[in-house]
């Protein structure tokens, strides 16, 4: 059970980590909006990338106002930490995906940016970090784990009707051109759009699992828990930029 003194300075570390999420997110898009080939802020937001800093860090927004308001986070109803679970779930899919997926396809320029910095690394160590330290135990459960679904599908249909509308992909997602690879094919050009869903849903789940594993485990081991996660974290996406400078 946590002190008193315990409890006060649990909430400064909530307060400090929301506002990180919240400057982060800011910065991934005010960067971004910078980087060659966009012009503005329309461009970003149709980023699957951006949209999932921007809806973390507003989430992470309406906690700290409420936090402030209340001074007692026990009073925030349990439906907005599962909206944080689903959205932390999913600013770590944009984080593996682009380490993954998309580094190896970047310039080294981008890969070392300020802009990749803020939205595929920074806002998913605080974001993640967050709900290890701050969000009560056991609130977001393994039932709850299917809400992460719930953004990526919606962005899959916005991708899917404006590419079907333009002719244009709203962003060079390689994995989601159905004209080129089709939906459930498997030929040279790859495997099909229909099939990357099915696998993406599925490493949602995933990792939405395994965070809830990890949340049991840093209630356990708080510190090395917690520098485990930082670390891993930095090491891959380092490993990828490395990577990257040796294959230029």
């Amino acid at each position: 059970m946590q002190t008193k003194t315990q409890s006060i300075a649990v909430s400064r570390i909530s307060i400090l980590l929301k506002c990180g999420v919240v400057l982060s997110s800011i910065g991934a898009i005010f960067f971004q909006m910078f980087e060659p080939n966009y012009k503005g802020l329309l461009p970003i937001l149709k980023a699957f990338t951006i949209q999932s800093n921007l809806w973390i860090g507003i989430t992470c927004l309406v906690f700290l106002i409420l936090i402030l308001k209340w001074k007692d986070e026990s009073k925030i109803p349990q439906w907005l930490y599962h909206v944080k679970f689903m959205f932390t779930v999913d600013i770590l899919l944009t984080y593996l995906v682009f380490a993954v997926l998309l580094s190896p396809l970047m310039s080294l320029r981008f890969l070392t940016s300020t802009a990749n910095f803020f939205q595929h690394n920074l806002t998913s160590i605080l974001a993640l970090l967050d709900f290890l330290i701050t969000d009560p135990k056991f609130v977001s459960k393994g039932k709850h784990v299917w809400l992460s679904l719930l953004p990526t599908l919606a962005y899959a249909i916005y991708f899917f009707t404006s590419y079907a509308i333009t002719g244009i992909m709203p962003v060079a997602y390689f994995f989601l051109d159905y004209k080129k690879l089709g939906w459930f094919t498997i030929g040279d050009a790859g495997i099909g759009v229909g099939i990357w869903t099915l696998l993406l849903c599925g490493l949602l789940l995933i990792i939405g699992v395994f965070v809830l594993k990890l949340k049991k485990l840093f209630d356990k081991n708080p510190k090395w828990t917690g520098v485990a996660v930082i670390a891993t974290m930095l090491v891959l996406s380092l490993f990828f930029v490395i990577q990257k400078m040796i294959s230029v």
